[in-house]
C-alpha cells in the first residue's frame, strides 16, 4: 500500500492527466528518512572504516561523544563483522539513499523494486546489530533501551518503504 500516485506512465508516479498529483504523507516521510541517511552515513558511519587520522577532529569527536555517551559497543570496538556491514552500507545503501530521495521527491515509479531490495538488505543487516545491542553482555543493561531506540528505526523503517 501507499504507492497511490497513479499510472500516468511507467517512469512517473504522477496523477491522471489534468489532475494535480497528490503526495501521500508516507512518501514525504520516506524522502526525509533517506535524505537524512546520506550525511549520517558519510560523516559518522564511514568513520568505522577509515583510519582515525583521515577523519576531521570535529567529526571524530562527535562520533566518540555518541559512542561513549550511549555505550555503543559496536562503534567503540568496531568488530570486523560490523565493519563489513558498514562497508555494505557505504557501497550499496548510500547510492540507494540518493536515488530514493530523488525518486520519492519526483514521484518515480522505478523506485519500487529497489526499495524492496533495500528493505531486505537493511533488515538482514540489522538482525546481528540488534542481537548485539539486546543480548551482548558487553552492552550495559542501562543502555540497551537507548541503543535499541537508535538502531530499531532502521529495522522498522526499511519494510515500511517497500
Amino acid at each position: 500500500g501507499g504507492w497511490a500516485w497513479g499510472r500516468a506512465s511507467e517512469n512517473s508516479l504522477s496523477g491522471i492527466a489534468g489532475e494535480a498529483p497528490s503526495t501521500p504523507m508516507s512518501h514525504t516521510v520516506f524522502k526525509f528518512f533517506f535524505a537524512s541517511h546520506i550525511p549520517a552515513t558519510c560523516l559518522i558511519d564511514t568513520q568505522v572504516l577509515l583510519p582515525k587520522t583521515w577523519v576531521p577532529p570535529m567529526l571524530s569527536n562527535l562520533a566518540e561523544w555518541y559512542a561513549n555517551s550511549a555505550s555503543d559497543h559496536l562503534m567503540l570496538t568496531r568488530p570486523l563483522w560490523f565493519k563489513s556491514l558498514v562497508s555494505m552500507e557505504v557501497a550499496c545503501q548510500l547510492p540507494f539513499f540518493a536515488a530514493a530521495t530523488y525518486a520519492f521527491h519526483h514521484k518515480k515509479n522505478w523506485i519500487r523494486l529497489p526499495a524492496i531490495v533495500y528493505a531486505s538488505h537493511a533488515i538482514t543487516q540489522m538482525v546481528p546489530i540488534l542481537a548485539t545491542v539486546l543480548f551482548d553482555s558487553a552492552v550495559p543493561d542501562t543502555k540497551r533501551a537507548l541503543l535499541t531506540s537508535v538502531y530499531l528505526p532502521y529495522f522498522a523503517g526499511a519494510p515500511a518503504c517497500a
